[in-house]
């Protein structure tokens, strides 16, 4: 079995995330912490064999949720068209985890059909020095476009 060295860790830092919304891209660079799930649902699978309940497969979900620094019309303009028209703004999302001092290589994953579900619309706060804004946004895909080097197992 493979040893993970230190070379193989990969910085947080070394990230580039892209948001293309009705074709064009935007680089997200105030983007201070970006983080996904993927929830896949199952069904209870009850069989004659004996005590044990097997699980079927369902549906996948998926969630971000984003802090970055308060000040960014994208989303914000996103969600008042949205209160405004009724119509939801879909997009998609590209995040590369490329860290040259890493041997892991890069990670490209493309998220698809991202809606967002919430933002800040306002803040302030007399005791901050830079207004931080919590993104919460839901995909409905996901695909790899690189995976980091397999040389870990």
């Amino acid at each position: 079995m493979a040893q993970y060295r230190v070379q193989q860790a990969v910085s947080g830092r070394h990230a580039t995330i892209h948001a293309t919304v009705n074709g064009v891209v935007h680089e997200l660079g105030m983007v201070k912490t970006f983080e996904s799930s993927v929830e896949s649902s199952d069904t209870e699978v009850n069989t004659l064999r004996g005590p044990w309940t097997g699980h079927k497969g369902g549906p996948c979900s998926g969630s971000i949720s984003m802090t970055i620094y308060f000040g960014c019309p994208l989303f914000h303009k996103m969600m008042a068209d949205y209160i405004q028209t009724g119509v939801d703004t879909y997009f998609k999302l590209t995040v590369v985890n490329n860290d040259p001092g890493s041997e892991q290589g890069a990670q490209t994953c493309f998220y698809q059909d991202c809606r967002l579900v919430s933002i800040q619309p306002s803040k302030a706060d007399v005791d901050t020095d830079v207004l931080e804004e919590d993104i919460e946004i839901n995909f409905a895909g996901l695909e790899y476009g690189g995976n980091f080097a397999d040389n870990t197992i």
